[in-house]
C-alpha cells in the first residue's frame, strides 16, 4: 500500500451498484469528523463523515468494481482507526441494493448520472438529502445561487442545463 503505515488490514466489502454507501463493517469508537482518504492506483481523494460514537461506519459508493482500494480513516482526535490502513477488496453483488446511505454530514455526497436534457433533474437520492453544491465538470455550483432544490428535484436557475449521461457529484 502506498500508505505509511505499519499495518495493513484486508477488508473485502460486498458493493451494490443499487446503493449509495458502503458498509465497511467498522464502527465508529468516538463522536466527530471522520476523514477518509481513499486512493486507487495511486490517485487518492478525501471526504469527511460526521459519526456518533458507536455508529457503523457506511461510505458512499465511489469505488471501482472487482478492484482493490487503498483506505485510511483519520478519527476526529487526527489518529489512524485502529492504528491501521485498510485495503477494501471489492465484490460486486447483484440484484436490488440494501438501501445502505453515508451518514449525514456537511460534506456527505452521492454520484449520480443525468438522464435528461433539460433544466431541472429529478433522482430519489434527493428525497432524503438537501443538496448544498453541486459538482461537475470540474466546476462547483451553488444552491440558492446556481440551482434550488424541491423535494426529488433539482432546478437550474443560472442558466445551466443537465444532459444525459452527465456526471454530477451531488454534496449534502
Amino acid at each position: 500500500m502506498a500508505c505509511d503505515c505499519a499495518i495493513t488490514t484486508c477488508l473485502r466489502v460486498f458493493v451494490s451498484p443499487c446503493d449509495t454507501g458502503i458498509d465497511l463493517k467498522l464502527t465508529a469508537p468516538d463522536a466527530g469528523d471522520y476523514t477518509f482518504l481513499l486512493g486507487f492506483n495511486g490517485v487518492y481523494s478525501s471526504f469527511t463523515l460526521t459519526l456518533d460514537a458507536g455508529e457503523d461506519i457506511i461510505i458512499p459508493n465511489v469505488v471501482n468494481e472487482n478492484y482493490r482500494h487503498e483506505l485510511q480513516i483519520i478519527t476526529p482526535s487526527g489518529d489512524l482507526l485502529n492504528n491501521v490502513c485498510y485495503e477494501l477488496k471489492i465484490s460486486m453483488t447483484l440484484g436490488a441494493g440494501n438501501g445502505l446511505t453515508p451518514s449525514p454530514s456537511a460534506k456527505s455526497w452521492a454520484i449520480i448520472i443525468s438522464t435528461v436534457n433539460s433544466s431541472s433533474l429529478t433522482d430519489s437520492f434527493l428525497l432524503t438529502h438537501t443538496i448544498s453544491e453541486i459538482v461537475t465538470s470540474n466546476q462547483s455550483y451553488l444552491v440558492g445561487a446556481d440551482f434550488t432544490q424541491t423535494g426529488s428535484a433539482i432546478t437550474w436557475i443560472n442558466g445551466n442545463t443537465f444532459y444525459v449521461d452527465q456526471v454530477l457529484k451531488l454534496i449534502v
